[in-house]
């Protein structure tokens, strides 16, 4: 795994070496990212991505390109709580769970016509931290079954 890592850091060095002989373009990007990565978990999970990219021309129909891209994934769901012996309602419990990702995209762009490309590659996913927490507990009276 570490030499994949390695492996996709060396190409984008490579890549990023060659901009000066070539004028090869680096792109910031930046987006929103809306994901659902629990399916057990009902609502998305809305959060920032980040990275930079960059596109080497091999000839006049294939590319490739390299992008090192940090984003944050996660879901969200509210579940209900109850005491140990189920008797009593406590209220309900949200819940998110995220995974902070470093992604290693490296994709083959073929030039079909014009601007229209496809692309075909292995992309590397490091994540970085996994939490899973509770933010907030919205109780209302507490309700005991018999």
């Amino acid at each position: 795994m570490k030499n994949i890592i390695i492996l996709n850091l060396l190409i984008v060095t490579l890549f990023s070496t060659l901009s000066s002989f070539s004028q090869l373009p680096i792109a910031f990007k930046i987006g929103i990212n809306n994901s659902k990565i629990n399916e057990s978990y009902n609502k998305n999970y809305t959060s920032l991505y980040l990275g930079f990219s960059s596109e080497y021309v091999l000839n006049k129909k294939v590319n490739i390109l390299s992008e090192l891209i940090y984003s944050i994934e996660g879901s969200k769901s509210s579940l209900d709580a109850w005491t140990n012996d189920q008797k009593t309602f406590l209220g309900t419990v949200d819940v998110i769970n995220k995974l902070s990702k470093l992604n290693l995209p490296l994709l083959l762009l073929i030039k079909l016509y014009n601007d229209i490309k496809i692309a075909s590659g292995i992309q590397i996913a490091y994540i970085l931290k996994n939490t899973e927490y509770f933010p907030s507990i919205s109780s209302a009276s507490s309700q005991t079954t018999d």
